[in-house]
């Protein structure tokens, strides 16, 4: 389990190698489809979201996801960043409630 999910959801990772053989390592927060999957427990998105709908997330888990993207995001207004993930969920098929 990392810090943020459990270990089968994607993050992404830079890696930098240097002509010394020295390198460098950057790891970033884990994908937010792939945060909002794992909250729902489910593989992957509806193939029809404007039809059929995956499941719900509460507000609540919206902000909790928010929490997690923050660093990644590029502003600090949180209400922004739950819009956001919130445009991802519907696109998932899943519903706010």
């Amino acid at each position: 389990m990392t810090k943020y999910a459990p270990a089968d959801v994607k993050v992404p990772a830079i890696i930098t190698v240097y002509s010394d053989r020295s390198y460098e390592l950057e790891i970033g927060t884990p994908l937010t489809s792939h945060l909002l999957l794992w909250k729902l427990q489910q593989k992957q998105g509806s193939a029809e979201p404007n039809k059929k709908k995956i499941g719900s997330l509460s507000k609540a888990d919206l902000a909790e996801i928010a929490e997690i993207k923050k660093s990644a995001m590029n502003t600090n207004k949180i209400d922004s960043i739950i819009a956001s993930i919130a445009g991802t969920a519907k696109s998932l098929g899943i519903e706010i409630k």
